[in-house]
């Protein structure tokens, strides 16, 4: 048994039984022309391009398209893709070509004591220097000054004492892109005592 079915554009459309409409070859746009749905209109696909495993037809390439778009993101090299979820690219680095990864460092830590009106090196210059700071936790004022000193009471960055109520006095710290790797001397009037604490 067969029949047919009559379009709003007036095109006959052959149904075979027992369901299901014939494949067709062209519909009627609203302003009453034709349009061809061969495959010849198809286009054509990009060289050196796959579907997807498991996909068909135009699924299949839309469920590629919108799996890569959710997971990875294209980072100008045609050769490198990053996923996002775990960090890791597709080339099998673990690191993003943006972002600049935490370096490492170690921390030492310096405890000097300043005799009263006294100049004394609290630091030495290091080149490899990542990581700089210090706090004055003695019960007296300190200045500090860069270079080879000597430091002179109140010429440089005055520092509060430590505080028997939050146990801690002024401070600097030195951190990022850029760090003073020079030396640093510092004196106390009533003598103190400064904590230091170096990364590289």
């Amino acid at each position: 048994m067969s029949d047919s079915l009559t379009t709003p554009g007036g095109a006959t459309l052959p149904v075979d039984a027992p369901g299901g409409y014939a494949p067709l070859t062209a519909v009627m746009t609203p302003a009453g022309a034709s349009l061809s749905i061969s495959g010849a209109n198809d286009g054509a696909g990009a060289t050196g391009v796959s579907q997807p495993t498991g996909g068909s037809g135009v699924l299949g390439w839309l469920s590629g398209v919108y799996s890569a778009v959710a997971k990875f993101v294209f980072d100008g090299d045609s050769s490198l893709y990053v996923n996002l979820r775990d960090w890791t690219s597709a080339a099998g680095t673990s690191s993003l070509p943006w972002v600049t990864a935490p370096a490492s460092m170690t921390i030492t830590q310096t405890t000097v004591t300043l005799t009263a009106a006294t100049d004394a090196q609290i630091i030495a210059a290091n080149s490899s220097r990542k990581f700089l700071q210090w706090m004055v936790v003695g019960a007296n004022p300190a200045t500090v000054v860069p270079g080879a000193g000597p430091a002179v009471a109140g010429a440089g960055m005055n520092y509060d004492p430590g505080s028997s109520t939050i146990n801690q006095g002024g401070g600097t710290t030195f951190e990022g892109s850029a760090i003073a790797t020079n030396a640093f001397h510092a004196i106390s009037t009533g003598g103190t005592t400064v904590v230091v604490w170096e990364g590289q």
